[in-house]
């Protein structure tokens, strides 16, 4: 990247930070308030993609993660869209209705940084309630 901003003999007035985009991230959005969906429809650039129901913490530790709702592993297929059924949220079962919807996404070097979109009125992408991860590559 470097190497190609010299070759552009941009006038850049700071030298820049360069990094690796990261090739693993986490979104997570809290479960409350979500008890009308029952599918959860995405696309992601990502090769392998997993949902599940995390705890309170949202899922941060692995004593804390659900069974998973859903795993996909690509084939190579980029901008793979996705429709996951999801299991009924009762608004007076903690169990159910407490934490958070939690999706773990790795890509390949060509594939770029991890990207989630979503366009379900409830689920949408867009919405404040919605976190983000970039987890370093080791």
């Amino acid at each position: 990247l470097r190497h190609r901003v010299s070759e552009a003999k941009l006038k850049v007035w700071y030298p820049g930070a360069y990094h690796r985009p990261s090739r693993r991230g986490t979104f997570r959005v809290p479960i409350a308030g979500k008890t009308t969906v029952k599918t959860f429809t995405f696309r992601s650039n990502a090769a392998s993609v997993r949902l599940y129901h995390g705890g309170e913490e949202g899922g941060e530790s692995s004593e804390s993660r659900g069974d998973a709702l859903y795993q996909y592993t690509g084939d190579g297929e980029r901008d793979a869209s996705h429709a996951v059924e999801l299991p009924t949220v009762t608004a007076n079962d903690d169990a159910t209705s407490s934490g958070y919807y939690v999706v773990e996404l790795e890509t390949t070097e060509e594939e770029g940084p991890p990207c989630l979109a979503i366009q379900d009125r409830e689920m949408l992408s867009m919405i404040d309630e919605w976190q983000w991860r970039g987890d370093r590559d080791e």
